[in-house]
């Protein structure tokens, strides 16, 4: 058999009817005939063809070749029936041309010259493949090369399909970026190079995996045709500046029109291009950014289901998760700018809206970078508009509030109610914040937030030592909250989203925690409603989830327990009264009931029933409650039934016999639990390890010792352990020294031994306070002579960024501190961060009582500047006139007080601007505040 019968019996090739086109060749009848067969081969597969591109290059009578056709993506791909060829040779030439799908075949052009050869292992880029590809030395090869390209775009396509996040919503499903990056692993694009010859080499392989995955896998989608054109269209193709101008980042600039050009993709591949990309690209998130893009562009969420965890003032909150590398954090805790590794749970707040809200968004910003400023308040991630959908992106919480009351504090088993005192201190704080302490452009910005109540505080916990056990309290959701400017106007965060969603009413319907004077709503109704939540969180510590239900329950009722009433609310009627059984519970607060000191109960007795006066003018401020609850959670302390006499004698005060290295006990130091001081006695006799814990508790003797005061005691186990540790913290991270001073005006003689021992006199606690950060704090005048005393460094700062003479502001004794402490540190001191000075502290707390202006009037004598201001451009006398304190103004405008670069606002009320008004005759000294 002659080689031409061969071929064509292998080939399964007909002679044609006639010749076409036949290319002149050597003579010879053998040749000649082989050269009629393939060149009628070519003409009949070019007749039947109904896409041949009028562009298309001439083809070389070569081998089977399948015209360019309409495209079919690589997952429809169907199964194919066994063949002939399959047999023989273990692939068959059907694999490629699919008829059903009008799939495209990756053919083998033949060079210029006509010359045929085989394709380098490896090319370097002067070899890189431009418009013409390499092909195989005979047909047979070349259909093996056709069919291992065909299956590897198929084997990627198929990857990619199954990477494909929410693949049942066409509108949100999306392939994140790790996902790619698993997909073009390093040993994939070599594969890929060495079948696919898509116009790069190995040494672009990592800058394909940096700058090309996403552009890469669309192309692969779309079922592309032209990979050896890629590095020209996209490797080589840079700006004036040299930059790479096509890469995955530009991807969401290009048009239309840029991809139809002639040097990029051309048609019908541009449209597909577009259509393809909003799966490949999602969203990238940044940290307090605002995005807006069009509806096509998808947000990066991997969760195939969306999980409700509840409804917002005005919109659905759902818990999601961004894949990983679509999200740039700002924050200190990740990278800043840089793609977080990991995906990341967030809660996402989403609007439906028809307007355009892009001032909107501009004044959420605001909002938004001045709440993230507060640890106790929920930060904004970011918000996305998407065409005509208004999302807002949280951190995610583990609960909130209302869960934590209800089961979730059985996470956290022993807390006590100091823990849950501090946190509630913390949400006073945060409120104290909102109402007068927003730093924010415009200057003046204040939040009242209408809507506090336990499902709008989240709790989230943590696993570092110092995260508190109960988890940290933040107030969320602002979407009724009311933004106070300086010109007097209000707006709320609602209408900063979408004023079509909601026709806001101007009193908002009665519920269980906002205040009766919703009417005049203002800082003070925030107030009532968080005694509410005090309430129960109280009630919770004191008796237990049992009993905080029960008295839920009550709220409900007139008289007895079945009797139902309209509403839960915690008070009733018009004119309205506190409910009677909010009433009861509160005066029932006393030591005779509850085991816990009866200066704690009365304290939380007094400040409870002052944030519920009816009468929003007789509330407390935040501030106060916040500086009220923090004393009260360093006295909420139970008290420990006394355990039975024993042998040792425990009627009597601890104290040492002169030479006996034993230890008695009388009344003057067991103020405490007596089972601490058998233990303290057992440990300075030597019966019990001086570092072993208390049973039953989590802190050494020592501690134990120091919070009770015991001095003889303490004096006796220094001489019996001249070694003993004196600098570890306690559970809550203070230092022996930062308790016995938290507690000085009764254990004062304990600092004094401590001191005497040598101890580390500015030792921060876990807060970053020193002890005389912590005496100023708290007014222990004595103690802070003590410490300054013994050289204790005034000018260090805290984790607030406050030193102890800004702390001095705090205390009713201040005056008396501020005299101490001058001439040891200048009285124009800057808080790290915001730059405020201890004025300008004093001044953000003003009182109008006599305690209060005696710290002013220290605080000028001592050389304060009144014309400082802190880093947004406030000054004293500005916070006094935006405060509407008009003595406040008159006497800083004696002490030669500017405004400032800050303007005022546009209406002022009628006696501050008289006092800005009137002359001011300066004195000739400070005298007379």
């Amino acid at each position: 058999m002659s080689p031409r019968d061969i071929t064509r019996n292998s080939l399964d090739f007909r002679e044609p009817a006639e010749e076409t086109d036949a290319v002149p060749i050597a003579n010879g009848d053998g040749l000649s005939s082989l050269h009629r067969t393939f060149s009628s081969l070519a003409a009949t597969r070019s007749n039947d063809s109904s896409h041949q591109s009028g562009s298309e290059p001439n083809w070389r009578p070569c081998a089977r070749r399948y015209t360019l056709t309409e495209h079919a993506t690589p997952r429809t791909i169907p199964s194919l029936p066994q063949s002939p060829e399959r047999d023989i040779y273990g692939i068959s030439p059907r694999d490629t041309y699919l008829p059903n799908d009008h799939h495209p075949f990756y053919g083998i052009r033949t060079s210029p010259t006509g010359t045929r050869h085989t394709a380098p292992y490896l090319m370097d880029d002067s070899q890189l493949y431009h418009h013409d590809s390499p092909y195989a030395e005979d047909p047979i090869e070349e259909r093996r090369q056709s069919i291992q390209r065909e299956s590897k775009l198929r084997e990627i396509s198929l990857e990619l399909q199954n990477k494909t996040r929410r693949r049942d919503r066409p509108s949100e499903k999306v392939v994140p970026r790790n996902s790619l990056a698993e997909i073009w692993s390093e040993s994939r694009l070599k594969e890929f190079i060495d079948i696919v010859r898509p116009g790069f080499d190995y040494s672009k392989i990592r800058d394909i995996r940096e700058e090309w995955l996403q552009t890469l896998s669309i192309l692969v989608d779309i079922g592309w045709q032209h990979w050896e054109r890629f590095g020209d269209i996209f490797l080589r193709h840079q700006n004036e500046r040299g930059e790479w101008d096509r890469s995955d980042r530009m991807i969401p600039t290009y048009t239309l029109a840029i991809l139809e050009e002639d040097s990029f993709l051309g048609s019908p591949w541009a449209e597909k291009f577009q259509a393809s990309q909003y799966t490949f690209c999602p969203i990238d998130i940044e940290e307090g950014k605002s995005l807006i893009v069009s509806k096509e562009w998808k947000l990066p969420f991997v969760n195939n289901t969306s999980k409700s965890i509840g409804n917002g003032a005005y919109g659905r909150v759902t818990r999601e998760i961004i894949g990983s590398g679509h999200f740039r954090s700002q924050s200190e805790h990740h990278l800043p700018g840089a793609p977080y590794s990991k995906d990341i749970p967030v809660a996402l707040k989403q609007f439906e809206t028809r307007g355009d809200f892009r001032s909107e968004t501009k004044n959420l910003d605001i909002l938004r970078s001045s709440l993230s400023k507060h640890d106790r308040i929920v930060p904004f991630l970011a918000t996305v508009t998407v065409g005509n959908s208004f999302n807002i992106l949280s951190p995610l919480a583990d609960m909130d509030l209302d869960v934590f009351l209800r089961e979730g504090h059985q996470r956290c088993p022993g807390l006590t109610v100091r823990e849950l005192m501090q946190e509630a201190a913390h949400l006073a704080g945060a409120l104290a914040f909102l109402h007068q302490g927003l730093d924010s452009h415009p200057p003046g910005l204040s939040c009242y937030h209408k809507d506090l109540k336990p499902g709008n505080i989240l709790v989230f916990h943590g696993n570092s030592a110092d995260f508190p056990r109960v988890g940290k309290w933040k107030i969320s959701d602002f979407g009724i909250s009311t933004m106070s400017r300086p010109e007097r106007t209000d707006k709320t965060v609602t209408e900063f989203v979408d004023e079509f969603t909601h026709q806001q009413s101007s009193v908002p319907p009665p519920a269980p925690y906002r205040a009766p004077d919703v009417a005049g709503y203002g800082l003070k109704s925030d107030i009532w409603s968080l005694g509410c939540i005090l309430t129960r969180v109280l009630a919770l510590g004191l008796q237990g989830v049992n009993g905080m239900v029960d008295l839920d329950n009550l709220r409900a009722t007139k008289g007895g327990r079945d009797s139902p009433y309209q509403n839960d609310h915690f008070y009733r009627g018009s004119p309205p009264m506190l409910n009677p059984h909010i009433q009861a519970w509160l005066s029932g607060l006393d030591s005779s009931r509850y085991k816990y000191r009866q200066d704690f109960l009365q304290g939380c007795q007094a400040l409870i029933f002052d944030m519920l006066a009816i009468s929003p003018e007789n509330r407390p401020n935040a501030r106060y409650v916040r500086e009220r609850l923090h004393d009260l959670a360093e006295i909420a302390q139970p008290i420990v039934p006394r355990p039975p006499s024993t042998n040792t004698s425990v009627g009597g005060s601890a104290s040492v016999s002169s030479g006996s290295d034993n230890i008695r006990v009388n009344n003057r130091d067991t103020r405490g639990d007596e089972r601490y001081v058998l233990h303290m006695v057992d440990v300075a006799n030597g019966n019990l390890d001086i570092e072993a814990n208390v049973t039953g508790e989590s802190d050494r003797p020592l501690v134990h010792c120091v919070k009770s005061g015991w001095a003889q005691l303490l004096e006796k186990l220094l001489t019996c352990h001249p070694g003993l540790d004196l600098e570890t913290p306690d559970s809550h991270g203070n230092t022996p020294l930062q308790i016995a001073v938290d507690a000085a005006k009764e254990h004062l003689d304990v600092v004094e031994i401590l001191l005497n021992a040598r101890v580390n006199i500015d030792a921060p606690s876990q807060s970053g306070m020193t002890p005389l950060m912590s005496a100023c704090r708290h007014g222990h005048v004595s103690t802070v002579q003590l410490l300054l005393d013994r050289g204790a460094n005034c000018s260090l700062r805290s984790q607030d960024g406050y030193t102890s003479l800004h702390y001095a502001t705090y205390s009713k004794s201040g005056a008396t501190i501020i005299q101490l402490l001058g001439g040891k540190v200048s009285f124009n001191i800057l808080r790290s961060g915001t730059e405020e000075t201890p004025l300008l502290t004093l001044i953000k707390r003003f009182e109008d009582s006599e305690p209060w202006w005696n710290k002013l009037d220290q605080l000028l004598r001592g050389g304060a500047d009144v014309n400082i201001a802190e880093i947004n451009g406030f000054t004293p006398l500005f916070l006094a006139v935006r405060d509407d304190h008009c003595k406040l103004v008159t006497a800083l405008r004696k002490a030669g007080a500017q405004l400032g670069k800050c303007s005022l606002p546009r209406r002022l009320p009628s006696d501050i601007a008289r006092a800005l008004k009137a002359p001011v005759e300066l004195p000739s000294s400070r005298d007379g505040f």
